[in-house]
C-alpha cells in the first residue's frame, strides 16, 4: 500500500511496495522480508547494488518499521481506504494474470 507522500524509504527496492517488515540484508540496505527472502532463493547477490553477499543474514529494522507504523497512522482514513482499495485491486489483476499464465 502506498500513500501520495510515502518516502522513498519506507518503498522496498524489490517488491517496490511499502515495508511492513523490514529488515536489513548485509549490503546495508532494507527490504521487505518476505521479498528479500524470496531473492535469496535464487540469488547470492544484492538486489540493490548487485554485489555478491558471504550471507543472507537479515537482521530486523525496528526503528523503520516504528517510522512506517507511525506514517501509516498519521495517515487520514480516507487515503488509507483509497490505498486498501488500490491494494486490493493490483493483488486481483495479478492472481487473474497468474491464473492466465498457468492454464
Amino acid at each position: 500500500m502506498l500513500f501520495p507522500n510515502t518516502p522513498d524509504e519506507f518503498i522496498c527496492p524489490i517488491s517496490l511496495e511499502m515495508m511492513a517488515d523490514p529488515v536489513i540484508a548485509m549490503d546495508g540496505h532494507s527490504y521487505d522480508r518476505p521479498y528479500i527472502e524470496q531473492w535469496f532463493q535464487e540469488h547470492s547477490t544484492s538486489p540493490k547494488t548487485g554485489e555478491q553477499l558471504t550471507t543472507n543474514l537479515l537482521i530486523p529494522n525496528y526503528n523503520l518499521k516504528k517510522l512506517i507504523m507511525d506514517f501509516k497512522a498519521q495517515q487520514p482514513e480516507s487515503a488509507r481506504d483509497e490505498a486498501e482499495a488500490e491494494n486490493k485491486r493490483l493483488i486481483l489483476e495479478l492472481t487473474d494474470a497468474a491464473t492466465r499464465l498457468s492454464a
